[in-house]
């Protein structure tokens, strides 16, 4: 069986690298490939490659066309023609899945027509990959139509083997951004965006006083604004730290190791690669209520929030005692999200996808 993930976006994480390399790992034939040019990408691709199962991942490309249309019924007659393109693909015998890893893209320009799209696809697709059982109860919900008939429930895997450091890694980290084990770490760590809640984090940290806490916020501002924002918060508050830009693999595990906890305060989210690393370096959480749609953390390795008065109280009172025994418990959530089982459950969607 020859399968084709779209689109490719290995650059930067390895989701999709450990994705495939476990399908092979069962004598599946997995490749990672771009979108082919409008119209029909999904068609011409997989003739070409002589694939039997068309993955989607993100669409963004896909949509793109779409929602850069300067009249509606441009955008609608190139929504027809992607509906033409999955339904002449599934003609064929080919069988399209789509994983569908958020409820909209994070920065989308205009929400009502991708929501269009997205339902499209959903509509036609083979069938369709949710990370939880919540999420999936979220989409139906979003997208007003069910989706149970022809979902699948397949986690998301962990990042074991991905990142380690040393002791010397770590102390060298710790005395570059003047670190003590009296300090309690509280970490930010991947690309910094609106949709991430960094403002927030920086607005609820800035209001706490305890001279003990410390903030490094680890990662690539999206844009010269985000940049700014964090600078100027660095210098007014010498308790946060940054190392902005792009993280080296090396200095990845060292940050967590260092954490004494993570904060992740996105907005909306179906999946967080970042709250999966997180617990795979054995670092508790700090996560919005909302994040509980995730299925992969609860009590006993995170610690949630309502808004962000409760986001500065939990900020406030965090000690090294009491996130202590939340490191193993992240750890022994991560440990269920192994390869293995993501590929056994994910070569069943293809196999039973019609």
């Amino acid at each position: 069986m020859k399968i084709c993930h779209y689109p490719d976006w290995r650059s930067g994480n390895p989701y999709q690298r450990l994705l495939a390399e476990s399908l092979r790992s069962r004598n599946l034939d997995v490749s990672i490939q771009d979108y082919a040019p409008f119209p029909f990408p999904l068609l011409r691709s997989a003739l070409k490659l002589k694939a039997d199962v068309v993955h989607i991942h993100w669409i963004n490309e896909l949509a793109a066309p779409i929602l850069w249309s300067k009249t509606a019924p441009a955008a609608s007659a190139k929504l027809a023609a992607l509906a033409l393109d999955i339904m002449l693909l599934r003609a064929l015998g080919k069988k399209v899945v789509w994983t569908i890893h958020n409820l909209l893209s994070h920065e989308s320009g205009n929400a009502a027509l991708e929501l269009r799209v997205r339902r499209l696809l959903a509509r036609t697709a083979s069938h369709l990959i949710i990370h939880s059982e919540s999420a999936l109860a979220q989409l139906e919900r979003h997208y007003r139509m069910p989706l149970g008939n022809k979902a699948s429930i397949v986690p998301h895997g962990n990042y074991d083997g991905c990142y380690a450091c040393g002791e010397a890694d770590k102390h060298r980290l710790a005395q570059a951004l003047g670190l003590t084990g009296q300090h309690t770490v509280i970490l930010f760590f991947g690309a910094i965006r609106r949709y991430k809640g960094i403002d927030r984090l920086l607005r609820a940290f800035s209001r706490t006083h305890a001279p003990d806490h410390r903030l490094i916020v680890a990662g690539n501002p999206h844009d010269a604004s985000i940049r700014q924002e964090v600078e100027q918060a660095a210098a007014s508050d010498p308790r946060i730290r940054t190392r902005l830009g792009f993280v080296p693999d090396d200095e990845v595990a060292a940050l967590f190791a260092l954490a004494d906890i993570a904060v992740i305060p996105f907005e909306r989210t179906l999946t967080s690669g970042s709250a999966i690393l997180a617990l795979t370096l054995g670092c508790p959480l700090l996560l919005p209520a909302e994040a509980r749609i995730l299925d992969v953390a609860n009590d006993t390795c995170a610690l949630f929030y309502e808004d962000e008065s409760a986001l500065h109280r939990l900020l406030q009172g965090l000690t090294k005692a009491e996130l202590g025994p939340k490191r193993l418990a992240a750890r022994v959530a991560a440990e269920d999200l192994s390869w293995a089982r993501v590929a056994q459950l994910t070569e069943a969607v293809y196999r039973a996808s019609s």
